[in-house]
């Protein structure tokens, strides 16, 4: 990987706070506090509090979990070197009607759920044989026949281990629906990351050999080579379209200096990420990694790293639309020079 891909050297911050019930206002001890989609997190001490250091400056989801208790999120704006006095009051979770009517479901019928809900929840990938979910037995299922809705929901958080990438997800299932009769998938994860023990020199050399080709073509590759200015160098062929190409009346124009959709923003590793309609992206002349992507806002805001902060701004097709949960990496993952 060129030098000039790597991301600019962020600052850091400390984060700190207090997590409480908000019945008895008693302080709640390990309590699991963490950015989502990173290694960055805490447990809560005896007394509620709890510490994160070196979090690079940008915008974060701050996620606060306990089981027996509801889940509650934080956007965060980290631009500075401390940010304290973050307070959270967890309440007690209570299980709704539809996640106790589904547990009457038969064993053969789990079971060919699990395997539907694993066929979208991993994706495609190569890797996905030597990816598990450890807790299977926290899922329910439901299948509606009329509507032709699959939904899946999660009574704790999942574990999940990625022996191909060298991870462990500790994971919270928002939401998991699938229309078959559309083909249409909307789920919500959040992830926190952990970072597996090699059983030797070897495992942890093909493991950093993985996640090189799990980046290498992917969303977050492409838009870190734009924001280098390199996105040619790197393999990426770009064209603007008047619509999605399965559209009517869609044409397609290449991009000669894409880089110009990029501008700087308010931190030094951050970016601006400008374009109108759709985007056409093909990976090193390979049809099968063409991507298509459209703007749900007039500007994107992203890091240098190509990390897009609200991955709702950016709705893609095609070959990144299939790379899932076997292909994820961290937030803060940077590939190895070349």
């Amino acid at each position: 990987m060129l030098s000039a891909l790597r991301a600019q050297s962020p600052l850091f911050a400390t984060l700190s706070g207090k997590v409480h019930d908000a019945e008895g206002d008693t302080p709640l001890a390990s309590v699991n506090v963490f950015l989502a989609n990173t290694m960055l997190g805490a447990q809560t001490k005896a007394n509620g509090d709890f510490e994160i250091r070196n979090v690079p400056f940008g915008n974060y989801e701050l996620i606060v979990s306990m089981i027996g208790y509801e889940v509650q999120q934080k956007s965060l704006r980290v631009a500075q070197a401390k940010l304290g006095d973050l307070a959270f009051a967890l309440k007690s979770r209570v299980l709704s009607g539809p996640e106790v009517e589904v547990v009457g479901e038969t064993p053969k019928d789990w079971r060919k759920n699990l395997e539907k809900f694993e066929k979208f929840f991993w994706g495609s990938s190569k890797y996905v044989e030597q990816c598990r979910i450890l807790n299977p037995e926290v899922l329910d299922f439901k299948a509606e026949e009329e509507s032709r809705w699959f939904t899946a929901t999660a009574r704790q958080p999942l574990l999940v281990e990625n022996r191909a990438l060298g991870y462990r997800i500790n994971l919270i299932l928002m939401n998991f629906e699938y229309q078959e009769r559309d083909n249409e998938i909307r789920y919500s994860l959040i992830p926190r990351f952990e970072q597996l023990l090699a059983e030797s020199a070897a495992e942890e050399k093909r493991w950093e050999k993985n996640r090189a080709t799990a980046h290498r073509g992917s969303m977050r590759h492409f838009l870190n080579a734009l924001a280098a200015q390199q996105s040619w160098e790197e393999g990426f062929q770009i064209c603007a379209l008047s619509r999605l190409p399965w559209e009517e009346g869609a044409v397609k124009q290449m991009m000669f200096k894409p880089e110009r959709m990029m501008t700087t923003g308010e931190l030094p590793n951050e970016r601006w990420l400008r374009f109108e309609n759709c985007l056409e992206i093909s990976f090193n002349n390979d049809r099968k990694k063409t991507s298509w992507m459209v703007a749900q806002k007039d500007s994107v805001l992203m890091n240098t790293a190509g990390y897009v902060y609200n991955g709702a701004d950016l709705f893609v097709y095609g070959y990144w639309f299939h790379q899932r949960l076997a292909e994820a990496l961290p937030r803060e993952y940077e590939p190895t020079e070349e």
